[in-house]
């Protein structure tokens, strides 16, 4: 008697190789996906929606900041983009972690320290623990005296990642992927120059730029996070606010750094363009 015998695989070789190579893969990176974005939402409250955008806060119930008091923030935010032309019809969940512990574990453990990570694949947003209310003052004055650093606001940090789910949204998955690994500064200057913030001081970060400093061991100014955010936004704003460029021709230029980097030292120089300005601050 012939025993069945069960075959994931077809005996055609072409089937084969398809389900082997390209179905299996695609299938096991959907599930991985969709059991991810299921983790990240595990004790949190649902708390206001505002259109495609949920937002959800940790469950704990000494949360610092009141639930209107976020979705406060993230309408502000909203609005800022949409007044720059930027909005997104893509489904994005934002969760507010209560502690640094717990934004490690939802992102995973894959970022250092930072304000907020976008997890663009995921369409979801998760913002590092909020300053408690007693300290909202003391931090702003610290801001306020620090000559490195500028004051960045919630709603403004919203702005910055709710950029990156629009980047995805018009440049889709490989453009964005690309732009990332290769070409960073667009995908960090353009989030910079939309939410109209840079974490770093305009005046300082034009000082660097002029004297073609990237980074600075003394302020702890990394290269990658200067070039990345404060010039990215620089070439950014250079590009598309005084050059009149497109935002298509924008993403589908590879630009000359070097060259561009100068023209712009050039232009500033002359006075042809001027230097962003972002808060009463600087």
């Amino acid at each position: 008697m012939k025993r069945f015998k069960f075959h994931i695989y077809p005996e055609n070789i072409v089937l084969r190789l398809l389900l082997r190579y390209i179905v299996y893969p695609l299938l096991f990176a959907v599930i991985i996906l969709y059991l991810l974005s299921y983790i990240v939402l595990l004790k949190t409250d649902k708390i206001v929606v505002i259109g495609n955008t949920t937002v959800y806060v940790s469950d704990n119930e000494d949360f610092h900041f009141s639930s209107d008091s976020i979705a406060q923030y993230v309408h502000y935010g909203i609005d800022r983009l949409r007044g720059n032309g930027v909005d997104t019809d893509l489904d994005t969940r934002i969760i507010f972690c209560h502690n640094l512990c717990e934004y490690r574990l939802r992102n995973f453990f894959m970022q250092s320290y930072s304000f907020a990570e976008t997890r663009w694949v995921l369409n979801r947003i998760m913002v590092a623990p909020l300053v408690r209310k007693e300290d909202v003052e003391a931090e702003l004055e610290r801001f306020k005296q620090d000559t490195v650093c500028s004051p960045y606001y919630v709603d403004e940090i919203i702005s910055h990642e709710l950029t990156h789910i629009y980047q995805r949204e018009k440049l889709g998955d490989l453009c964005t992927l690309w732009c990332s690994l290769f070409e960073h500064w667009k995908i960090e200057g353009f989030a910079d120059y939309k939410a109209n913030h840079s974490i770093l001081r305009v005046a300082l970060g034009e000082k660097m730029f002029m004297e073609g400093r990237y980074s600075d061991k003394e302020l702890d100014v990394e290269e990658s996070f200067f070039e990345n955010y404060f010039v990215g936004r620089l070439r950014t704003d250079y590009l598309l606010n005084y050059k009149n460029v497109s935002e298509e021709e924008y993403w589908k230029t590879h630009y000359d750094v070097k060259t561009l980097d100068e023209e712009i030292r050039t232009a500033l120089r002359t006075g042809e363009y001027k230097i962003f300005k972002q808060s009463d601050y600087e």
